[in-house]
């Protein structure tokens, strides 16, 4: 009987670990994929209570932005892919409240918006630099 140089029995081979094709990443942390469909749904599901209560579905989408982000319940970490969709989410934001305003109403209401915009500003300044001074600052 030849042989042939096969005994029959397997050779076991030294396991070689290789470097993982999918980095591992903290259980807590969103992908981006994952962190958009979270902020969508609940998107979705604020502002349909909103509109069920009468508000502007604007609102919603801001409660949901501080509600679900990093400083508050913490859903979502503060990381470079959460910063870009922010980004968007401001310029979204600014298309939303463009939308809302129209030109010729604006302008009949101009003093009114201007006057009492500006007021605002200067009366926020004025507190802030108050309780700045009273605590020290220069």
């Amino acid at each position: 009987m030849a042989t042939g140089g096969y005994s029959g029995r397997r050779k076991r081979r030294a396991r070689v670990h290789s470097p993982r094709l999918i980095p591992v990443r903290d259980p807590m942390s969103l992908g981006i994929l994952e962190l958009v469909l979270l902020l969508l749904a609940a998107a979705v599901v604020v502002v349909v209570i909103f509109r069920i209560l009468k508000l502007p579905a604007l609102l919603g989408y801001l409660l949901v932005g501080v509600l679900i982000g990093p400083y508050s319940i913490g859903l979502i970490t503060d990381n470079e892919d959460t910063r870009h969709l922010a980004e968007f989410g401001v310029v979204f934001l600014m298309f939303s409240i463009g939308l809302e305003f129209s030109l010729p109403k604006l302008m009949t209401m101009r003093r009114m918006v201007f006057g009492l915009g500006l007021a605002q500003v200067g009366i926020t300044l004025l507190t802030c630099l108050a309780v700045a001074v009273l605590f020290g600052q220069e």
